[in-house]
């Protein structure tokens, strides 16, 4: 699991980021119930295969999901993702 010191670190990063590229990240995905949940589990440093296990879908199916929430977050990788998701309360 991050640190919280971690994850405000990295969130500083992720704005900075942002800045650069000429964009803000979005203000709020509209993430399904499972997107969230799915959120939720990267957030506790769960594998694919881990959250394919617990949610009883296949892990093919978890990369889906992972990659329409990197699509709604305009996210570049699953830790902004879950950073963004905690910035704007989806999670």
């Amino acid at each position: 699991m991050l640190t919280r010191r971690v994850v405000a670190d990295l969130g500083k990063l992720a704005r900075i980021r942002a800045g650069r590229a000429g964009r803000q990240p979005a203000p709020g995905p509209d993430c399904t119930p499972r997107e969230r949940k799915i959120l939720t589990l990267l957030g506790q440093s769960r594998s694919t295969e881990q959250i394919a296990a617990e949610l009883k879908i296949s892990p093919a199916t978890v990369r889906n999901h992972i990659r329409n929430i990197l699509r709604k977050t305009r996210a570049h990788s699953r830790l902004e993702a879950v950073l963004h998701a905690i910035r704007n309360g989806v999670i």
